[in-house]
């Protein structure tokens, strides 16, 4: 099966929504590290990924909580041709106890302080492959593409630096 890689380029303005992390959980980390803390596959690694800084942070509208990456999107998250659709009492169910508008507002607080990236894998997603479980890395959904700037490219069994 042949794919077609994402084209990018450092330095590259680009807008992005869907997830975003901070920076301090990837800094330093090896591809297979990254995979394993982001909770995606190593087939879409293999080719490396891009990383994108936003260099605009969300509003308080503009973006949905995701948890962490031990549970992927999919348990609160519908897809279809228009896009995802986000569901606040599927993730409530598995998020018992937190007030999401008080932990957004919390979040926004922190956006500031922290570098929120977008970790692209040059592999694109292929809807029929599962998303292995990742580790306590936060991660947020961006529902506003954010403008980002393209800041690295790592390599199949690179390191971002």
């Amino acid at each position: 099966m042949t794919t077609n890689l994402i084209q990018m380029k450092i330095g590259q303005s680009t807008y992005q929504g869907g997830c975003f992390t901070f920076e301090g959980y990837i800094k330093g980390q090896n591809i297979l590290e990254i995979a394993r803390r982001l909770g995606l596959p190593q087939w879409r690694m293999d080719e490396g990924f891009f990383v994108a800084h936003a260099l605009t942070l969300p509003g308080l509208h503009e973006f949905e909580l995701a948890g962490v990456t031990i549970d992927s999107t999919d348990k609160f998250m519908t897809y279809d041709k228009k896009g995802g659709q986000y569901h606040a009492d599927k993730f409530a169910k598995l998020y018992t106890g937190i007030n999401i508008p008080q932990m957004k507002k919390a979040y926004m607080d922190v956006f500031p302080q922290n570098k929120l990236v977008k970790v692209i894998p040059a592999k694109p997603h292929e809807e029929l492959r599962g998303y292995p479980a990742g580790t306590m890395v936060p991660q947020f959904i961006m529902t506003r593409k954010l403008q980002c700037l393209v800041t690295a490219f790592v390599p199949a069994m690179g390191t971002f630096r």
